[in-house]
Formats: structure tokens, C-alpha cells, sequence
């Protein structure tokens, strides 16, 4: 019985680590470039959105034009933000009552603005890129192609940004 139990439990071991694996794999069969290109087109068309993308594939749509400092390389921007997959499940805030109203509110997060430094390897490139448009006191709406968000990732996002204060490298607060 024991030798059973011990097979058993490797046998689910090696499952679950096949499971993991092959979700961590790229589809081969799905062309990601095609996909992505019909998404935010359906994205652009259903939100009559009419901007065209940067070099990077990046969709910045402004929505509401800053009056302060546009940042630039190792500014730190203050942020409240949304995200959402381009399918339309936010999935992700520092806005307490937003996580609270899409029922992804959780207790220990701290629902505070975001600091983001411009061109820092721990941000996701299309960050710096979206936020890098923007001057303090704007917001606007950022799509940004899979290749420019987390690794791993095959689907766009979007980001609701609010540019709160940026603060300008070597300057001391």
C-alpha cells in the first residue's frame, strides 16, 4: 500500500509538472502576430478609436492632455492605472474602489499611486513608451502589443493611466 501511495504521488507530481510545462509553451499552430493585429483592430473599431500605432505597434490615445512635465529616461512617474486584457477583463489597479468594483480588491495590497521609472528593466517597456507621451495631469489610454508587455504574455493589454506627478531625475523631494 505504501509503494502504491509513493507511485501515486509521483505520477501526480510528473502530471502537474507536464501541466505546467506545456502551458508555459507558445502554441506553434496560433500565428500570435495575426491575432494580435485582428484584436486591436476589433479593440480600435469597437471604441472608434482612429489613432495609428507607433514604430513599436504602441496605440497611445490621449484622453484628457496634461499641463505639467512630460517625463523623460529615469524620471520617476507617480500613476494611478487600470489593466485590462484587450479581450476587456481588468485584471489589475491601484485604485481601491476599481479593484473593489471588478471584484479583484485585495485586502493586503496597499491602493496607493504607482512609481514607475522611465527605461527601468523591472517596468514593462510599453510603459515607459505610453507614459514617456504624457505630461503631469493627463490620462490616457495605452495598448500595448505583446511583445512590449511581460514575457510569456501572447495577448495585448490595455492600460488606463493618470499621470499624477513625475518626478525629474536628481531632484530631491
Amino acid at each position: 500500500m505504501r509503494k502504491l501511495r509513493t507511485v501515486l504521488h509521483y505520477v501526480f507530481i510528473l502530471l502537474m509538472l507536464g501541466g505546467v510545462l506545456s502551458g508555459c509553451l507558445k502554441d506553434k499552430s496560433i500565428d500570435y502576430d495575426e491575432l494580435e493585429k485582428t484584436n486591436i483592430a476589433k479593440y480600435l473599431l469597437n471604441h472608434n478609436i482612429t489613432v495609428l500605432p507607433t514604430e513599436s505597434g504602441l496605440y497611445y490615445i490621449e484622453e484628457y492632455e496634461g499641463t505639467g512635465i512630460q517625463p523623460i529616461e529615469e524620471d520617476t512617474c507617480m500613476v494611478n492605472y487600470i489593466a485590462q486584457t484587450i479581450y476587456g477583463r481588468v485584471y489589475d489597479t491601484n485604485i481601491e474602489d476599481t479593484a473593489k468594483y471588478f471584484g479583484i480588491y485585495q485586502y493586503y495590497f496597499p491602493y496607493i499611486p504607482v512609481e514607475i521609472v522611465l527605461d527601468d528593466e523591472k517596468f514593462m517597456e510599453g510603459w515607459s513608451e505610453g507614459l514617456s507621451y504624457m505630461k503631469e495631469g493627463g490620462k490616457a489610454t495605452i495598448i500595448i502589443p505583446y511583445k512590449s508587455t511581460f514575457e510569456g504574455n501572447y495577448e495585448p493589454l490595455v492600460y488606463y493611466f493618470e499621470l499624477l506627478e513625475v518626478k525629474q531625475k536628481g531632484t530631491d523631494d
